[in-house]
């Protein structure tokens, strides 16, 4: 057997000397059954002919069965070290009638970045019927990056086939460019999977026109889609403040929240000149206000304290209580000596704004006002006869870390023994202060309420112990109201568990329930949404809603 693997080795060398391409082809159907060390040294002579000698030689050996993979490997590695200077022959065998390695060339044309195999790839993509090599094709056409074929990778994103849609999504992230932006963008009609892979294509391309269609997604209909979009803009940082902040001048309630959100959560400084521009403009929605101060607290800047003081006094107690939030994390000393000048007025407004600060938590402004005895006095009567029982537990943990005993004793001495409610309500919402607010009002409702931030963890809770009724808000990341909701009637009937979904009217209508859209009413029937609340509502509203579904007279 050596002596007959060392006659083929000296007659492959002759005919590569010779370059007798034909007969040292012939010699390689016989490549598999010489051992590995000859395989290697017959890549060797390989490796040292001329390419047009090579290249063939190499061909046919893809296309052979070879058992080692270090052989296979190396095989491969000496396709592509070959084919850098050949992208003629690269071509030929793409176009060729060969189908067997078909695969594997147009593989190499894109590696390597092959531009003059760009129109024999888009042939195949006219022509071929075979998923494999049509995948292949059009992955090739997006590495090599030429946007002249974005046009016909594009139709792919509208076939009934997942896979080679996927593939023109990736394609066209790469190419980048106008064109490959506005097919991606002319593809967003509602099927969600492939639009959350587009969303993510425009993230990746990051120019000026993706990160303006980006933010325009946050008016989008389709809520999936504009969650994420508000998730990759979040992800991106700064770099997407200019475009995001252009929509606070949009007449859309909706996308003004939505991009006030998303300003908020990216964190910067920078965002601020936009926001106190919405301020400024006074806006009537109270939805709006809320964004506004919920975004400023994320962005704590002195140039703020005026701007911020207006919202303490706002006649929705919602929007108050993000304001007094929003101060707390501003505070300075113009603001502290404002909300002294409200307190020391000895009014109404006195008492509602001492009220707020402590339901918000805000720690700050309380140990600073605490100087104040009229302060004390509204203190001490919303601690002891309407905070929430965990509210108060905190300001006197506050009292103590100060050494202030005498308010804090006095507070104990008063503090009515704690109430069994018969009735627990969760509320479910991804801002911590929409839970203060739901944690105050049901309390003042005379209602037990149990508060997550994180819907994984109210599903949690639910498996262990069933409420009574629960809230939950509709616009939450990873797990939105209406998977909430869907993942609730798999453990409780509607007449069992009621769900009350706080949203608006134009969010929920967009939703998608097990991919299927629906209107308003549709969608609420499929999920088992008991009954829907929108924003804002006021306290009447929320007792109202509740009472009708747990049955109590009013």
């Amino acid at each position: 057997m050596e002596q007959n693997e060392k006659d083929f080795l000296e007659e492959l060398k002759y005919c590569v000397g010779k370059k007798d391409i034909v007969k040292a082809c012939a010699l390689l159907q016989f490549f598999s059954e010489i051992s590995a060390k000859s395989q290697g040294k017959v890549l060797f002579e390989i490796l040292k002919a001329s390419d047009k000698v090579a290249y063939p030689m190499l061909e046919r050996l893809s296309r052979t069965e070879v058992n080692d993979p270090l052989i296979k490997e190396k095989i491969t590695e000496l396709i592509y070290e070959k084919s850098y200077h050949n992208s003629a022959l690269i071509v030929k065998y793409i176009r060729g009638r060969d189908r067997e390695n078909k695969g594997l060339y147009i593989r190499i044309a894109g590696d390597l970045k092959l531009k003059d195999a760009l129109y024999a790839l888009e042939d195949i993509l006219l022509k071929e019927k075979d998923e494999n090599l049509l995948e292949a094709s059009i992955t090739a056409i997006g590495k090599i990056g030429d946007p002249s074929a974005s046009t016909t990778v594009a139709k792919f994103l509208h076939v009934d086939t997942t896979r080679l849609q996927l593939a023109a999504v990736y394609a066209l992230a790469e190419m980048g460019g106008a064109s490959a932006i506005k097919k991606l963008c002319e593809s967003l009609t509602g099927d969600i999977n492939i639009g959350l892979v587009i969303v993510d294509a425009l993230a990746q391309i990051q120019d000026h026109l993706a990160l303006e269609k980006l933010t325009e997604l946050l008016s989008s209909q389709f809520v999936d889609l504009r969650n994420a979009a508000i998730d990759r803009l979040i992800e991106l940082g700064p770099k997407a403040i200019p475009f995001v902040a252009e929509n606070l001048k949009s007449d859309d309630a909706d996308t003004i929240i939505h991009s006030l959100n998303v300003l908020g959560n990216i964190g910067d400084i920078t965002a601020l000149p936009a926001i106190l521009k919405v301020i400024y403009s006074e806006p009537e929605n109270a939805n709006v206000r809320f964004a506004i101060y919920e975004a400023m607290e994320r962005l704590p800047s002195s140039k703020s304290a005026i701007s911020l003081a207006q919202g303490l006094t706002d006649p929705v107690g919602s929007v108050s209580m993000a304001a007094a939030k929003a101060i707390d994390k501003n505070l300075s000393t113009v603001l502290v000596a404002g909300l002294k000048n409200i307190v020391e007025a000895g009014d109404k407004q006195s008492e509602q704004v001492v009220a707020t600060l402590i339901d918000s938590g805000a720690d700050n402004a309380f140990n600073f006002l605490l100087e104040s005895k009229l302060f004390q006095e509204y203190a001490f009567n919303h601690l002891i006869d309407k905070a929430h029982p965990d509210t108060v537990s905190h300001f006197l943990s506050i009292l103590k870390k100060k050494g202030d005993k005498a308010l804090g004793k006095r507070i104990k001495a008063a503090i009515k023994p704690a109430e069994t409610y018969k009735i627990r309500i969760m509320a479910v919402d991804d801002s911590k202060m929409m839970l203060k607010i739901y944690m105050r009002k049901l309390h003042g409702m005379g209602f037990e309420s149990e508060t997550h931030e994180f819907p994984v963890q109210a599903l949690s809770a639910l498996r262990s112990s069933k409420p009574d009724l629960v809230i939950t808000d509709l616009n939450m990341p990873e797990i939105n109201g209406i998977q909430l909701s869907e993942e609730i009637r798999k453990l409780y009937s509607s007449k069992e568990l009621p769900i009350i979904m706080i949203t608006t009217q134009s969010d929920i209508a967009g939703q998608s329930v097990s991919s299927d859209k629906g209107t308003t009413e549709n969608i609420v029937k499929k999920v088992g949404i008991n009954l829907v609340l929108n924003k804002p509502f006021e306290d009447k509203d929320l007792r109202g809603a509740i009472n009708t579904l747990l049955h109590i007279q009013a």
